[in-house]
């Protein structure tokens, strides 16, 4: 709850089961789901008592409402520490996982990832576009790179870009002509904005690419609040196409940032994050 009131998340309801002598995690759940001013369900557990049901009440509220769950006692050192504490037994965490994929759960590693993925499981939507591709927009070759990188870890789907994309660039005369004709699109660090949002609203517009991460590096040209209303703008124009913004930086940087969380926009300051989130969206 504390961390909650520096990113300015809400919570329409918590609990604290413990060992479920009384009422059990499913029990909850149906109350969550019945919840209106829930969007998403983010659960911390350690053993389920009736997998079956909840795999079929899981079922049935993943059409409605996200659920996300981080599981703990997935170590042998976990599981004996799972004992002490509510004295069940952890089970193999390999049926666990395929029960949460089976009943179309996501599942999460840490405790940051369970804030973030409800985050933008309340804030975005799925891309719109069946069997579309993710475009990797960068004013930074390194950065592209590594994001790449995470994007293959997590399966995301990288888009061929058509080279109808890389011609209504030249064609606009706002990005330098040496940049990479690739994805992911460098358009290396001279980039404006203007550049930046003809690079954006190009990719937004093909069939075949279903989101963009935008990706920025702090350099000379550079203007974070410019490029926060670029994307404002283009996501405004492209409602189901997520964009996500992955601002690196600090100090110069927090304005553009702080611009795109006033406006419902999540910003990411780490590639794995946001290839984490760019699976989770296609999941």
């Amino acid at each position: 709850i504390d961390k909650s009131l520096l990113e300015n998340f809400g919570f329409s309801l918590m609990v604290s089961y413990g060992n479920e002598a009384g009422l059990s995690l499913n029990d909850f759940l149906k109350i969550a789901s019945d919840d209106k001013n829930t969007k998403v369900i983010a659960i911390y557990l350690e053993e389920i008592k009736n997998g079956q049901e909840f795999i079929k009440i899981a079922s049935e509220i993943i059409k409605q409402k996200p659920i996300i769950v981080l599981k703990g006692g997935k170590t042998e050192d976990g599981k004996k520490a799972v004992q002490s504490h509510t004295a069940s037994l952890a089970g193999n965490e390999k049926i666990y996982s395929a029960a949460f994929k089976k009943a179309g759960v996501v599942e999460v590693e840490t405790i940051e990832d369970l804030f973030l993925a409800s985050q933008i499981l309340s804030t975005y939507s799925a891309p719109s576009a069946v069997n579309a591709g993710w475009a990797i927009l960068t004013n930074g070759g390194a950065v592209g790179v590594i994001t790449a990188d995470w994007c293959s870890k997590f399966s995301v789907k990288i888009a061929d870009i058509p080279k109808v994309v890389f011609e209504k660039i030249e064609q606009s005369g706002k990005v330098n002509p040496s940049f990479s004709r690739n994805n992911p699109l460098d358009i290396i660090g001279d980039a404006s904005s203007e550049g930046y949002g003809v690079a954006l609203r190009a990719l937004l517009g093909q069939e075949k690419i279903g989101g963009v991460i935008f990706c920025q590096t702090l350099q000379t040209m550079t203007n974070p609040e410019e490029n926060a209303k670029i994307i404002m703008e283009a996501q405004n124009q492209f409602k189901n196409k997520p964009i996500l913004a992955l601002f690196l930086g600090g100090k110069i940087t927090q304005k553009g940032s702080e611009l795109l969380k006033k406006n419902n926009c999540i910003v990411f300051g780490e590639p794995r994050d946001v290839a984490l989130v760019a699976s989770i969206l296609n999941n």
